[in-house]
C-alpha cells in the first residue's frame, strides 16, 4: 500500500460520507493494517476485522 492508496482511501471516505454513507475496510491485514495505525488514520475509517498491532 502506498500513498495513491492511501489518497484512494481518503477521497473514498470524503465522498461516502458526503453521500450520506459509510465507507467500511475490514480484513486488513499485514502492512495495510499497520500503515493504517501508524499513520492513526482509524479514526477517520470504520474498520472491522482489522488483525491487532503490537
Amino acid at each position: 500500500m502506498d500513498t495513491s492508496a492511501v489518497a484512494t482511501l481518503l477521497e473514498s471516505v470524503r465522498i461516502a460520507r458526503g453521500q450520506g454513507t459509510r465507507l467500511v475496510l475490514t480484513g486488513l491485514k499485514g502492512q495495510p493494517s499497520h500503515l493504517i495505525s501508524f499513520l492513526e488514520f482509524a479514526h477517520l475509517f470504520e474498520v472491522t476485522g482489522q488483525e491487532a498491532t503490537p
